[in-house]
């Protein structure tokens, strides 16, 4: 790493989005530029829901917009990892939206500076074996405060998945200041019941 580039990474990491970051310090990997603020003691800072709230606002149309991509070509979900190596399992709550359009790429990242980008370039097989013409943009927004957020943003214009959001939000607000106790009765019943409307069989 060059001098310039580690002044970058110290002035960036901890306030900026990662696409800005990405793009600020190209060609290094989010791998490589995570490992590198690591090293150097860095941390991202917090999105709390409060500083959500006072920081960022979406208009009724582009809430309206997003909550559309989300019904038509997103999830809402809770991710499961299993207990391992001593750890207890873990619950992630999770909004994401999978696409192929760079211009929405660019709306997002603006809008959306939690969100979580990563690129599969064009000529990867997807899961039905199909390989795509174009890169395809996978979005994420992940964690109880962000999530609970997004979903105050988007919720009331939600359609199809109005169902899951109701769900997640449930477990989002049951989550809040119980981050080290473990998952209720409840909560495991709200991801199975997501993980069932997302199979197809609600």
């Amino acid at each position: 790493w060059e001098p310039r580039e580690t002044t970058l990474l110290r002035e960036a990491y901890p306030c900026k989005s990662q696409a800005e970051i990405e793009r600020l310090l190209a060609p290094h990997s989010w791998g490589a530029i995570c490992g590198k603020a690591d090293e150097l003691g860095l941390q991202r800072h917090s999105w709390h829901i409060e500083r959500l709230r006072a920081s960022f606002s979406l208009t009724e149309m582009e809430k309206a917009y997003l909550a559309g991509i989300i019904d038509g070509e997103g999830h809402i979900t809770v991710l499961r990892s299993p207990p391992r190596h001593g750890r207890r399992e873990w619950l992630c709550p999770v909004v994401g939206i999978a696409n192929t359009s760079s211009v929405l790429k660019d709306w997002l990242e603006v809008r959306l500076p939690m969100m979580a980008v990563v690129e599969l370039p064009a000529g990867i097989p997807n899961k039905q074996g199909i390989i795509g013409r174009r890169p395809i943009y996978r979005f994420a927004v992940r964690g109880t405060q962000p999530v609970l957020w997004l979903l105050e943003q988007v919720k009331p214009y939600l359609v199809i998945k109005h169902r899951q959001a109701t769900l997640l939000q449930e477990f989002c607000l049951s989550r809040l200041g119980r981050y080290r106790a473990g998952y209720s009765d409840r909560e495991q019943e709200l991801r199975l019941e997501l993980k069932r409307l997302n199979s197809g069989r609600g």
